[in-house]
């Protein structure tokens, strides 16, 4: 009787580890599939970014890439950028406000005509 029960509770042992493996392989397939959907989502996004900064001008661009990409500028305000761009603090204004409205216009859809 003591072995029968000895014998149980090693199967039943088994059987948890054998489920807790189960779990674990169908944890690494939803992983692997979370993974490759952001993977996607990041390709769509960067593709998108592309295609908006063919459509801006060489000045919008460096605006758009300072105020926004370079480490140096984020915490700078948008005057500090006029003067490192040797542009009047409206002129900047002017083209980043054009900048961003080009890039809305691509994201709606009405940029591409």
């Amino acid at each position: 009787m003591v072995e029968d029960l000895e014998k149980y509770k090693i199967r039943s042992v088994r059987i948890k580890t054998l489920k807790q493996e189960r779990n674990v392989f169908s944890y690494d397939k939803e992983r692997v599939r979370k993974i490759n959907k952001e993977i996607n989502e990041l390709n769509y996004y960067q593709q998108k970014v592309k295609n908006g900064l063919l459509i801006l001008k060489e000045n919008e661009r460096e605006i758009i890439h300072k105020r926004y990409m370079d480490l140096d500028y984020q915490f700078k305000s948008s005057y500090r950028l006029a003067q490192d761009l040797y542009t009047s603090y409206s002129l900047l204004r002017a083209q980043y406000n054009s900048a961003i409205k080009k890039l809305e216009d691509l994201d709606t859809g009405r940029g591409l005509h």
